[in-house]
């Protein structure tokens, strides 16, 4: 099905404090794990077509046209391409479109305390797909710290847009969990 061909993680780890590659070697290591992904979300207020809204940014798998044994989360393209460098991005397709933003348009984080310095390599991105995502399947994205607390919008861009020294989130997969 759906879940399992996009490779839905069954655990999400979270830490302020960040995984190292140490913490995903253990990870790995631990009895019952299939799969480990390593990756990197921030969560910003971006200005689209001259508006502000809350936007969180995903780091995207090496190559996300072909999973490997570790990806997971995958969206799918349905329109555009998928991100070749940093400064580009796919947005995700929400159920209810009710937005105008196109392929070309650009999304620009607002950084003015220097708050992501150490989070962003690039603060501008431009939109080169649309994705569906099996970590957003609901007509709100979730809710985040930042501008007037809900989410927006959601952004998947390349691992190395991500200047952190540490990975923000670890996907997990569990033997036998897709039986159940």
């Amino acid at each position: 099905d759906y879940f399992d061909r996009q490779n839905l993680m069954d655990l999400r780890l979270l830490s302020t404090y960040g995984f190292t590659e140490d913490d995903i070697a253990q990870i790995r290591g631990e009895e019952g794990v299939r799969g480990v992904f390593a990756t990197y979300s921030a969560d910003a207020v971006a200005s689209i077509g001259g508006t502000d809204y809350t936007l969180r940014l995903h780091g995207l798998p090496d190559d996300p046209g072909r999973m490997a044994q570790d990806d997971m989360n995958l969206p799918v393209l349905v329109e555009g391409r998928w991100p070749e460098k940093k400064g580009e991005c796919v947005l995700v397709k929400k159920a209810i479109e009710i937005d105008s933003e196109q392929i070309g348009d650009r999304i620009v984080i607002q950084n003015e305390d220097g708050e992501l310095d150490d989070m962003l390599a690039c603060m501008e991105y431009e939109i080169v797909g649309f994705v569906e995502s099996p970590y957003y399947l609901s007509f709100t994205l979730g809710t985040t710290d930042k501008g007037n607390g809900t989410l927006y919008y959601a952004a998947y861009v390349r691992q190395e847009t991500f200047a952190a020294e540490v990975y923000t989130d670890v996907y997990v997969s569990i033997e036998g969990a897709e039986e159940l």
